[in-house]
């Protein structure tokens, strides 16, 4: 009995997908109906790919038993054409598991996973053992920051155009060569020049090492320990040649740059961190290494919001966002839509979903934190990706798109992080500051008013102009309650008599 327990309680308390996970095939089921199924991974035609440990439906057909087993890995491709299997090459490494139309489904070693990623020449998704995790984080109240209008309009499309046109001229940026780590180098020198604390992150594409992830973080003043991520990658890929990579992720990457400049200037409640990944075209590598130790750390991360291809409009179309996410991201995504609704109303947001093709919001999505990913379309994307002509002017056409996809996600991780100003109230001989710790506030705020006496009169005025505190604070440490009110944006005004301060206080 006692050499059985230890295995009766690992089926108990190990989660299904580390005890065996398979792969099968579903025909005719509604394909607006699937994509929201947890274990979706490619849905296209009447036909679904699921990864799950059981059959999701009695005539699903079982395609692999555990495929990544033996360290294997299970990659998905996206091709230009139809896949005939009789023209495979004898030197393509991996085993053939399934294909139909433009897709094909392979099943290869680690050790040979890059040379299959060089030879077969589509859109790679590789498809994970552990797909969306159920979140944990509660996603906060929209409310409508006045100072968040204030720094959306501070997007500027030049100087969003211009990284991208300086991204592009280092020719190519493939994860694993020289011009990815030099221009690796370069973003980390912008983050640096904007004051940030910056970190090269490294990681290796099964033995083979890539220019490194650049993070730069930017510490919350309230809740250092709650994060919001904004992030693309920068790498770029192409078959043959040069891969400028322009809308591929130049426009992505610039957008977190311009994002990263302007948050520059305001203090936060919660900590912003800034990614640009490597290693995506390959398979989501980089942002797969910094989850990964963000779990591994057990980080607070509120969401991450992925900017990726925002720089293509398709001819005729008005501008607008398909937003990719899966159904354990859905209150974020919901948010986005909220946000982008209030500080960009001319942006349409619509949801969409993928049938090739991946990038990075699904890693924090299969670690259980939530991500989205707002894409330029998610069938009429540009035409020119991962080739020569990935460039300004004919993969990105349209400025005014890539400002107002970055001005959504600047949005939204302004208002998530708790953006706010130092408010400065002025007398005869002198000024103050005001701040409110925590704020956004839950249950009580300090209040800190340097340059003001000891006793002072607070007053809290509601949105719709109503006085709900009207009180007296005395001594140094000066703590207002309001774990009573509702939650919202209110004015909180001070004064002892000689100085007046007032500042916005968000209640969650």
């Amino acid at each position: 009995m006692r050499r059985i327990l230890p295995i009766i309680l690992l089926g108990i308390f190990t989660p299904a997908w580390l005890l065996c996970q398979n792969i099968y095939l579903t025909q005719g089921t509604d394909g607006s109906n699937a994509a929201a199924f947890t274990g979706v991974v490619w849905n296209q035609g009447g036909q679904q790919l699921w990864v799950a440990p059981e059959a999701p439906h009695t005539d699903a057909m079982l395609l692999a038993t555990d495929p990544w087993s033996d360290n294997h890995e299970v990659v998905l491709f996206s091709l230009a054409q139809s896949f005939d299997p009789g023209k495979l090459n004898p030197d393509v490494p991996g085993q053939l598991l399934w294909n139909y139309g433009q897709t094909a489904l392979f099943r290869v070693s680690h050790e040979n996973f890059v040379t299959l990623r060089e030879k077969i020449h589509g859109v790679v998704k590789r498809v994970p053992r552990q797909t969306a995790q159920t979140p944990k984080t509660v996603i906060p109240a929209v409310d409508t920051n006045q100072l968040v209008y204030e720094i959306v309009d501070l997007v500027d499309t030049a100087k969003i155009m211009a990284t991208i046109r300086r991204l592009e001229a280092f020719k190519t940026r493939k994860a694993m060569t020289d011009s990815a780590y030099a221009a690796s180098e370069w973003i980390g020198q912008q983050f640096e020049d904007m004051g940030y604390q910056i970190e090269y992150q490294n990681f290796n594409i099964y033995g083979s090492p890539s220019s490194p992830n650049v993070i730069a973080t930017k510490t919350g003043t309230a809740y250092p320990d709650k994060y919001v991520v904004i992030g693309g990658h920068y790498d770029s890929y192409t078959y043959f040649g040069n891969a400028p990579g322009a809308d591929d992720n130049a426009s992505g990457t610039a957008g977190v740059i311009e994002a990263a400049r302007i948050l520059a200037d305001y203090p936060t409640e919660c900590s912003i961190i800034f990614c640009a990944f490597s290693g995506e075209e390959y398979g989501l590598f980089g942002s797969e290494a910094f989850v990964a130790r963000c779990k591994q750390q057990e980080m607070n991360i509120l969401g991450y919001f992925n900017l990726d291809m925002i720089g293509y409009r398709h001819p005729g179309d008005d501008i607008h966002t398909d937003m990719i996410y899966p159904l354990s991201a859905k209150p974020l995504a919901d948010y986005y839509k909220e946000i982008a609704a209030i500080f960009v109303p001319e942006l349409g947001v619509f949801d969409g979903f993928l049938t090739g093709g991946d990038s990075d919001h699904t890693s924090f999505n299969n670690h259980g934190y939530m991500g989205i990913f707002p894409f330029e379309d998610d069938q009429n994307y540009s035409p020119y990706i991962h080739s020569a002509q990935d460039v300004t002017g004919l993969s990105v056409n349209s400025a005014e798109m890539a400002g107002m996809l970055t001005q959504a996600s600047l949005a939204g991780v302004s208002s998530m992080g708790g953006v706010f100003t130092y408010a400065s109230a002025g007398e005869a001989d002198g000024s103050t500051s005001l701040r409110l710790i925590p704020n956004p506030a839950t249950d009580k705020v300090r209040i800190v008013a340097p340059g003001m006496k000891s006793d002072i009169h607070v007053q809290v005025v509601a949105p719709d102009g109503r006085t709900v505190i009207a009180t007296r604070l005395q001594g140094a440490d000066k703590v207002l309650s309001v774990a009573h009110l509702s939650r919202g944006i209110y004015i909180v005004r001070l004064t002892d008599g000689t100085v007046a301060a007032e500042s916005k206080m968000m209640k969650w």
